[in-house]
């Protein structure tokens, strides 16, 4: 009565973000997940039960912590007020989120180039720098990628003397998903006058064409 279950699932790739049987260390996000359930529930203990791969089993306990809970739920409602209330994105960063928030605003290109804006050339230049410098700062450069397309927003290129970058739009063809597809066509493919929900199954797991954008920044000169 006192605690609470979470149970989880992971494959071989990622189980190495788990800790030793019995521990708190659990990836971030779900640690996090975890504290804010204490903290709305006032329980003082939460157990996560993880299946690997769908046969192995461990579960971790993630005690009550005051001090995490209090900051974490400052987070959320900095969060909440200054952002989602007031309609502000949180600042761009590297992460995938800032990325698909970057092509949600900015779907496709509708301007064929803009001049560069303030501090453009220097993120542009700092990720060519590394990128000739072979340095693991995947989290940089990411970042400076999302910082970039932020910039272009609807351009689809912005160029200096030393370096050009584009955001250019790409169609994409229609794509069926077979796998979630073939099972509900399978038992109708022997029956002629089934082809045409057959067909329509097929319509249901197709995504149609589209258009994405694909982002690139090259060296005009050598900026290593």
């Amino acid at each position: 009565p006192d605690g609470l279950l979470d149970c989880k699932t992971t494959g071989l790739w990622s189980v190495n973000e788990w800790g030793e049987e019995g521990t708190d260390q659990i990836p971030n996000d779900y640690l996090l997940q975890g504290l804010h359930y204490l903290g709305v529930t006032d329980g003082s203990y939460i157990d996560f039960a993880l299946l690997i791969a769908g046969s192995k089993y461990r579960e971790y306990r993630v005690e009550r912590d005051e001090d995490m809970i209090e900051a974490l739920i400052e987070r959320e409602r900095e969060f909440w007020f200054d952002h989602v209330l007031a309609k502000v994105p949180p600042p761009v960063d590297g992460t995938d989120a800032s990325r698909e928030l970057l092509n949600i605003r900015f779907p496709k290109a509708e301007l064929a180039s803009i001049d560069p804006p303030p501090g453009f050339e220097e993120r542009a230049l700092e990720w060519l720098a590394l990128k000739a410098a072979h340095k693991a700062e995947e989290g940089r450069l990411a970042e400076l990628g999302n910082l970039m397309r932020e910039d272009l927003g609807s351009a689809e290129a912005s160029s200096g003397p030393l370096y050009s970058v584009t955001w250019r739009n790409v169609k994409t063809p229609g794509k069926t998903t077979w796998a979630a597809a073939l099972p509900e066509i399978i038992d109708l493919l022997d029956d002629p006058a089934d082809q045409a929900l057959a067909n329509e199954i097929i319509a249901r797991h197709t995504e149609p064409p589209g258009t994405t954008r694909r982002f690139e920044v090259r060296a005009l000169e050598d900026v290593s």
